[in-house]
């Protein structure tokens, strides 16, 4: 399934170049009496900052103007920052986080440090992703190429009131350039060092007073930052093929009518590398003092009884035990597993894919004083196919395994699952919107959404128990109704008053159904739903805008959120979790201030922010101190997460030349009250209070555990110190009950620790500065950033192992062009200093792969290495 871009410029990347530098060349002026033009021409691009409007009222409105904290990208922004898709967009959005995660569909998008991360499919985003006012589907649809985007809303904190579903912590609305304006058009060509191709085109504007249309389309190729050397591929890729459009008919001046189809089929190809294997302390056997091997397959003698002393690989080769680099056919045969290592041995590894279709239809009415009805509609079809090698290397296991009958399979049929995701959606919007004339201005409507997704997953074989066989079905529909509004009085020059109100039911459920292993023909055996849940909830939003001078103004916010049930279903899914998760709610409190200031040449926004998240959905499970009973592992609600801190966005015109843009998140994510029982091993913990047992009837110990062994501070041995051990229930000695404890009772409390992915400090700075040139007949600019990642934690247990380290990214730029801004060069530098970093960790998880040893793997970030890149832009 993978897409393959092999035209002859994306073979030749130094002849593009030349090319593109030839071009240019081509189009500077051969006479010298042009000079005084050109260097009359020769100015920046304006001496004030772009003025973007943003849509977070349902309203255009500037940016100054709405009491909220909403980051905005306009067009300009995005071209001088070379801003491609979505990841891009978090790199700029300090209140953005991005949780990339093998396989489609599990990936989660954090605002202000909250995001539900999916491994379930019965679990809502907790930010949403509106494209031309049509939410997408999934947020699979949001990681694709930015194709001909006019501008990027990021608006903060609960937007439930008005966008509905999945905004319970935030909402990213992406606008595409518009069916408006004089007939024209522009493309685009990027190349990079390390193989990244793109090309993009747009065209359109009126036909005539009554038509109007633009359309677009790109292809992007990114082939990968690791080697796969089984197959001699380049992998931990991704491209995509895009086409966008809008058609616009005003038959009147007061009435029109816009069609907007659109279509992404993109792919990836994410894995992850070893860059760490080391003995494991925990397996040194004190007795005979012997220390595990580095790196032992985990595949031997008794995991495969059917494995000869030296097998072949695909490649052909005797397939040694041991993981040893050194050893042709060995596993890790070539790999100099490392910090920077990028090589793999996978023998399973097809992009996942994901093919949207939708069309969007948008009728308006306009009343003589501005005042508007409009009618928005959306049908949307995303399918995404998902893949991952189970056993992690090119070792052909299944073919050494035994059925359970003894027999040895025989048949290499490899270790793998699959499974797609299939969802339709159908929205319908009905707006009023008042004139902006007036002291008072608001918006209206009623909403309704049907979303499905259908879900297929094979994993194993069903003759070998070793490979954990399945497959299952599901179907989830969810339907939402809802009336909504929102309303501005201006109660005098100086105060403002907003107050919104929605009042949204929401009809959800889900069929599963699971047989014991893939098939020819699904034959399920295992059958559990739960059905037409209904539940109506209630948002809103009250602020209060205060207009300080005529360039600043001051705001307060309170704002209510909610997110609908949620359901846990995963292949292992049975009639005793069957049931709904409670809803999530969200309290959110902001203060505000926002100015323009030295004739459109400054911009600040600032806020402050505490937001408190009840019911919060997520995976583990919970010790309840009443009963003195543990939960499985399972989708559950936590009581509270809390997130507060500061925002700031600046925007300045420093010099004629010069303009800067900066931005910074300094925010604390954390848990309330919440007993985990993921606790991480330490084995510097060692006892310090012996064990006590209950007395039997003679007075002798019995061995039911009264009080247990204890390390520092009362902790759980060999555990980390936070870890404490709790009481569950058991028959005493005597025939009585008693509160005893056992090993797998050990709990910390994450009331205060950090929730995932969620760093304390974000932010970025960047800058354009235009060269003057003088009467030369072009112009130049010089770009720069820096954009900064504190540590964050990765993991529920709190293992300071999974801690991604800082991350500080520095790019930079050179650029030139005509004096009339129609064709331009931009030659750049990405990750200038050689930082590298990653998407994600795994610590001590190998896919099953590696045994008795510690092991770190790694997904390398799309820049996790530097590489250089030309950009030619053209308008015509």
């Amino acid at each position: 399934m993978s897409l393959k871009f092999t035209s002859t410029w994306a073979k030749t990347p130094v002849a593009s170049a030349v090319g593109l530098l030839s071009l240019l060349g081509s189009l500077m002026p051969a006479h010298a009496q042009e000079g005084e033009k050109a260097k009359e021409a020769n100015k920046p691009e304006s001496a004030q900052l772009e003025r973007v409007s943003v849509t977070i009222n349902k309203r255009a409105e500037l940016v100054e103007n709405v009491a909220a904290s909403v980051s905005v990208m306009g067009s300009r922004f995005i071209e001088r920052n070379n801003i491609k898709d979505f990841e891009d967009v978090v790199d700029f959005s300090p209140s953005i986080a991005l949780t990339p995660a093998p396989g489609s569909g599990t990936s989660s998008i954090n605002m202000r440090g909250i995001g539900t991360i999916q491994y379930g499919m019965g679990t809502s985003p907790d930010v949403a992703i509106v494209v031309n006012d049509i939410p997408v589907v999934l947020q699979t649809g949001a990681f694709q190429d930015l194709a001909d985007v006019e501008k990027v809303e990021i608006l903060k904190g609960p937007q439930s009131t008005l966008f509905g579903r999945n905004a319970i912590a935030g909402a990213v609305v992406i606008t595409s350039k518009r069916a408006a304006g004089k007939l024209g058009g522009s493309a685009s060509t990027l190349i990079t060092s390390d193989g990244e191709r793109r090309v993009k085109a747009g065209y359109g504007g009126s036909i005539n007073d009554e038509f109007a249309f633009r359309v677009a389309a790109s292809v992007t190729d990114f082939p990968g930052n690791v080697n796969n050397l089984t197959t001699g591929q380049k992998v931990n890729g991704k491209g995509a093929k895009t086409f966008m459009s809008r058609f616009l008919w005003s038959p009147t001046q007061d009435f029109d009518i816009e069609l907007s189809p659109r279509y992404n089929r993109s792919f990836g190809t994410s894995t992850v590398a070893f860059n760490g294997i080391a003995p494991d302390p925990s397996k040194f056997n004190a007795t005979t003092g012997v220390q595990p091997s580095i790196g032992t397959v985990m595949y031997n003698s008794s995991s495969l009884p059917g494995l000869p002393a030296a097998v072949p690989n695909q490649s052909n080769q005797p397939v040694s035990l041991l993981g040893d680099p050194s050893v042709p056919g060995s596993a890790l045969y070539g790999i100099n597993v490392g910090p920077r290592n990028v090589d793999i041995r996978k023998d399973y590894l097809p992009p996942n894919t994901t093919e949207t279709k939708g069309i969007g239809l948008r009728i308006n009415r306009r009343a003589d004083n501005g005042a508007s009805l409009s009618y928005i509609a959306g049908v949307e079809s995303s399918l995404s196919w998902d893949y991952m090698d189970q056993d992690g290397f090119d070792v052909p296991v299944t073919q050494y395994m035994k059925t359970a009958s003894g027999k040895v399979y025989g048949i290499n049929e490899g270790l793998t699952q699959r499974g797609f995701y299939d969802s339709k959606s159908v929205t319908q919007e009905l707006r009023f919107t008042s004139s902006d004339e007036g002291d008072v201005r608001f918006v209206g409507g009623l909403w309704h959404s049907y979303f499905n997704t259908h879900r297929h997953f094979w994993r194993g074989n069903a003759l070998l128990s070793q490979t954990s066989p399945v497959e299952m079905d599901v179907q989830n529909p969810t339907t939402n109704l809802a009336v909504f509004g929102n309303a501005n009085w201006d109660i005098s020059p100086k105060f403002t008053l907003e107050g919104g109100l929605r009042i949204n039911k929401e009809i959800s459920g889900y069929s599963y159904q699971r047989a014991a292993g893939p098939a020819d023909v699904f034959a399920p055996t295992v059958f559990v739903e739960s059905q037409n849940n209904a539940e109506t909830a209630v948002t809103g939003k009250l602020s209060v805008r205060y207009q300080i001078d005529k360039n600043m103004s001051a705001y307060l916010l309170h704002s209510i959120g909610y997110k609908g049930l949620a359901y846990d279903i995963t292949s292992g899914l049975t009639a005793a979790f069957k049931d709904p998760v409670a809803s999530q709610h969200a309290k959110n409190y902001e203060l505000g201030l926002k100015g323009n200031f030295l004739q459109n040449t400054l911009s600040v926004n600032f806020a402050a922010f505490n937001s408190i998240f009840t019911n919060w959905q997520q995976r583990g499970s919970l010790y309840d101190e009443e009963s003195m009973t543990l939960s499985s592992t399972k989708l559950m609600s936590i009581p509270k997460v809390t997130s507060r801190g500061i925002e700031l966005d600046m925007a300045a015109v420093v010099a004629q030349r010069l303009r800067l843009n900066f931005g910074i998140a300094l925010m604390k994510a954390e848990y309330g009250h919440y007993l985990s029982s993921s606790c991480y091993n330490d084995t510097s913990n060692v006892q310090q209070v012996a064990a006590t047992y209950y007395a039997k009837a003679d007075g002798t110990p019995s061995t039911v555990i009264k009080t247990p062994a204890m390390g520092a501070d009362g902790s759980v041995v060999g555990k980390n110190v936070e870890c404490k051990p709790y009481p569950g229930k058991a028959t005493g000695p005597l025939g009585d009950t008693v509160a005893a404890y056992n090993s797998g009772l050990a709990f910390q409390d994450l009331d205060g620790r950090a929730l995932l992915n969620a760093p304390k400090i974000k932010f970025n700075i960047g800058g354009q500065y235009d060269i003057d040139t003088g009467s030369l007949p072009f112009k130049a600019f010089l770009t720069a950033s820096l954009r900064y990642t504190s540590e964050r934690q990765t993991a529920l247990n709190q293992d300071p192992r999974f801690i991604k380290p800082v991350e500080k990214i520095v790019n930079v730029g050179v650029g030139f062009s005509d004096q009339q801004d129609k064709y331009k060069l931009n030659l750049f530098v990405n990750n200038l200093f050689d930082k590298q970093y990653t998407n994600y960790l795994l610590y001590n998880n190998s896919s099953g792969v590696i045994n008795n040893a510690l092991v770190t793997q790694w997904n390398p970030a799309r820049d996790a290495f530097r590489y250089y890149g030309a950009r030619f832009d053209m308008k015509f």
